[in-house]
């Protein structure tokens, strides 16, 4: 196909952290049109990105990054590991890939999968642009204790999340695009080579129907969601309300409801819309805090509870906060724990139950 058109002659405009130059084009049809070609040639115009995943966690890591050209809307977005092939450091692509995974993750080994056939050139990063990157996957890596510096322009931090976060960041728009392929592709092997079992690889508002266990985490709008949230509501009420003494009244909880973001994991079961949904659990932010969340008996140990704080992190990092606190019955610490919450309290007792304030540090846009 490229041999249907010609470069007529290439010159540059620019040349800093980025080449800038004019491309003229002849057509198969005999017109000549000129561009604008941007590349990072120090780098051979390549770049890598890396996919982690924690088999037994069923986790992965994501970075919250700067990203110079988000601003003024933005000032950091999802990421993952990526880095430049530099020939003066690197001899292939695979190591380049290592070495930013020492750098941005502070972690080494692993099983890896380069998640291109051999003699692929790379994913071109944008039409008008010259450069191209190879996704990799790396399983199960172990922390380096002697991990490589980051560049002096570089402003980002690394945290390990389930995968409903990705999910939740590669459909939500929060996500720079070579990650986002490198994550589907990334998840494609997973699935193909059944390394993931039981997960919720399922985008956010759809359903995995019939696919193992498979659910997703909506976020509900009173309007259009009325049904499904109404019956959070209940499920709510059967599962919370009888282990408090006394148990709270509706009235107690009108005002933060109609204020607060509603979450429910649901499972397809059918093609009937909302009514078909399964729901597995439910959890609500409201002001910062993560209130309410269960689970159906049924439901636990899937993934259900870590899925449900996860976009409850996501949407309160959207809002520009750098912290989520809950209020834990001590029965339920050990959760939260695993989740990334620390104490924030002593113990104090509330409704008849054992509690305690913990709270989850939030990677803050634009720090």
């Amino acid at each position: 196909m490229s041999a249907d058109f010609a470069i007529l002659s290439e010159s540059t405009l620019h040349d800093r952290y980025l080449r800038v130059e004019s491309r003229l084009v002849r057509y198969p049809d005999g017109r000549e049109v000129a561009f604008d070609i941007v590349g990072h040639p120090k780098n051979e115009h390549h770049f890598v990105v890396v996919f982690v995943y924690f088999t037994a966690r069923r986790s992965a890591v994501l970075l919250r990054e700067f990203a110079q050209a988000a601003l003024p809307q933005r000032g950091s977005l999802a990421n993952l590991p990526t880095g430049g092939f530099d020939p003066r450091k690197h001899a292939s692509r695979a190591e380049a890939a290592r070495a930013e995974l020492s750098e941005e993750a502070q972690l080494r080994g692993g099983e890896w999968v380069c998640l291109l056939p051999p003699d692929h050139p790379g994913v071109l990063e944008a039409k008008w642009c010259r450069n191209r990157f190879t996704p990799f996957l790396c399983i199960d890596p172990e922390p380096d204790p002697a991990h490589g510096a980051l560049d002096a322009e570089e402003h980002l931090t690394a945290q390990e999340v389930p995968l409903q976060a990705v999910l939740s960041a590669m459909h939500g728009g929060d996500m720079l695009l070579p990650a986002v392929h490198t994550c589907s592709c990334a998840l494609a092997w997973l699935r193909q080579h059944r390394r993931v079992v039981d997960s919720p690889l399922a985008p956010p508002g759809g359903c995995e129907g019939g696919r193992g266990r498979g659910f997703t985490v909506r976020r509900l709008s009173r309007a259009s969601d009325a049904s499904l949230y109404g019956r959070c509501l209940g499920l709510r009420a059967s599962l919370l309300w009888p282990r408090e003494s006394p148990p709270p009244s509706a009235a107690d909880y009108d005002t933060a409801d109609g204020e607060a973001t509603f979450f429910a994991a649901v499972r397809c079961t059918g093609q009937g819309g909302e009514e078909e949904a399964e729901l597995l659990g439910t959890a609500m932010l409201h002001d910062g805090r993560l209130r309410q969340v269960v689970a159906v008996p049924a439901a636990r140990g899937q993934g259900v509870g870590a899925a449900l704080v996860s976009a409850a992190a996501e949407a309160a990092r959207a809002e520009g906060r750098d912290e989520l606190s809950v209020g834990a019955w001590a029965t339920s610490e050990t959760f939260y724990s695993r989740c990334g919450f620390e104490p924030d309290s002593e113990p104090y007792e509330s409704n008849g139950m054992s509690c305690r304030r913990l709270r989850l540090r939030l990677a803050q846009a634009g720090a």
